[in-house]
């Protein structure tokens, strides 16, 4: 699908794996986390394409991608249906500022709401305040009820091991 910008969006295919890497470079860079990157295209495929767990959403402008979206679906027991959630946004970094990044958002959100969904989510890095003030601006809520947990390998083979 082309918007008046002439950018078009489009779900990712196996022949993208080669520009999904890139672009999580392009974050990885952008987070300062190049040295925690572990993926390869073989993961990717895995994820993607194999077992189909996980969705890309590419952004193009004149055949090269320029912003890339990565969603998987999630379920609220309450509710009694699927949420998206939004892994990763990233857009090029020459290309920021131009509103690609909002187009690339709208575009999920557009999904979500296709889908049926309940709701539409992700995280933000407590440092970015530039997306956390887009986000806010386009009526999304910071969570307040809830408290984000994660626990690495080593910690899981830790827990399991005082467990036994």
């Amino acid at each position: 699908m082309k918007d008046t910008d002439g950018l078009s969006f489009r779900t990712a295919e196996k022949k993208d794996l080669p520009q999904i890497l890139e672009m999580l470079h392009v974050l990885a860079s952008y987070e300062h986390l190049e040295k925690q990157l572990a993926i390869t295209e073989e993961i990717i495929n895995d994820w993607f394409f194999r077992r189909q767990v996980l969705t890309a959403l590419l952004e193009e402008k004149d055949g090269q991608v320029i912003g890339m979206a990565t969603y998987y679906e999630t379920y609220s027991t309450f509710r009694g249906r699927t949420g998206l959630y939004l892994e990763d946004l990233i857009v090029r970094p020459e290309m920021r500022g131009r509103g690609c990044g909002r187009k690339l958002l709208m575009h999920y959100l557009a999904l979500a709401e296709k889908q049926g969904c309940y709701e539409a989510s992700w995280n933000c890095l407590a440092w970015n305040q530039a997306s956390r003030s887009f986000y806010k601006s386009i009526g999304a809520e910071e969570e307040k009820e809830w408290i984000r947990y994660h626990i690495s390998t080593a910690q899981i083979d830790a827990a399991l091991k005082k467990a036994d």
